[in-house]
């Protein structure tokens, strides 16, 4: 089976610069490339954060927020085999092969999410200098451990087991936890776990409680690894999150902010699991084990909401 890891997330906003600001000062991001017309490449040394240009194109209409991600990988063509077999909406698809582009292909996966593809990389050396080739020498180079990092990604499909089939039989990923159901939320199935080794990718079923109606199927949120998270609170508070709620919002994140154009991002300082148990079923007490209550911002009472809210309100 082809070695794949995500190194790339995309995102969209109207003001690709604005948005990058905040990622740089709140998490310590760089930029590796900037495209009037395209929008802004970060990195956390490990990760690509593409923030694209929201907005009409042509006859295409990009809207704001999550997009989709990439994979590097060590074998295209077998990814191209494996894909359709394993329920791809779409691709993979080949692009024509660009010195200004990252992805060589692109695929749409069970529940339609954006997976961009590359052999290459997706560019997260900083460059010293403007005239530096885009993509490096070895883009599976070990790379030194820093934070804050992105260690994580969540998507909300309808059935599960459809996504956690296609991502590990394409891209090799592997189970780490099944949360037990959520009894506060109609029984509704908990999450499904799986990791490439140094990003945990989630897959939770939509809540249709929190909303009174249906939530459509797609890429939620993503979660950054960090040192402090009460400065990184402060930090998005004062760059211009939406909000910031330091209550523990799942199995792995401590709390969660709201980006400038409402994008969720977690916030653990004990990080999300990346490593496979050796017997999954083991994972199932993680939460009592951890001692955390596990809830979020939205099922807490009122009177909690607002203690929690009263000290990171804009003046």
């Amino acid at each position: 089976m082809t070695k794949a890891r995500i190194q790339q997330i995309r995102t969209a906003a109207y003001d690709p610069a604005k948005l990058a600001d905040f990622y740089c000062k709140v998490f310590g991001m760089k930029v590796v490339l900037q495209r009037p017309d395209e929008g802004v490449f970060l990195t956390d040394g490990h990760v690509n954060l593409a923030i694209l240009k929201a907005g009409v194109k042509g006859e295409r209409f990009r809207p704001e927020g999550l997009q989709g991600i990439g994979f590097l990988v060590d074998d295209l063509e077998e990814v191209e085999a494996l894909a359709p077999k394993y329920g791809a909406i779409a691709g993979p698809v080949r692009r024509q092969r660009s010195d200004e582009e990252y992805a060589e292909a692109e695929l749409l996966d069970p529940i339609g999410i954006s997976v961009e593809l590359s052999e290459r990389g997706f560019g997260v050396d900083v460059p010293q200098d403007t005239t530096k080739a885009l993509f490096p020498t070895d883009p599976w180079a070990p790379r030194a451990e820093t934070k804050p990092r992105i260690q994580h990604v969540a998507t909300g499909p309808y059935h599960q087991e459809k996504i956690v089939d296609f991502y590990c039989n394409v891209f090799g990923m592997q189970e780490v936890y099944r949360r037990p159901p959520h009894v506060e939320d109609n029984n509704r199935s908990g999450g499904i776990f799986l990791t490439d080794g140094r990003i945990n990718f989630a897959c939770n079923v939509p809540s249709i409680r929190r909303v009174g109606g249906l939530t459509r199927e797609g890429f939620s949120h993503i979660g950054f690894f960090v040192d402090d998270a009460e400065e990184i609170y402060r930090r998005a508070e004062e760059a211009g999150a939406l909000g910031a709620y330091p209550t523990p919002s799942g199995v792995y994140a401590e709390g969660h902010i709201l980006d400038p154009i409402g994008v969720r991002v977690d916030v653990a300082q004990g990080g999300f699991a990346i490593q496979p148990s050796d017997d999954v079923q083991a994972f199932q007490g993680h939460d009592a084990r951890a001692g955390r209550v596990v809830t979020s911002f939205v099922t807490s009472s009122e009177e909690e909401k607002q203690r929690i809210v009263s000290g990171f309100k804009k003046s």
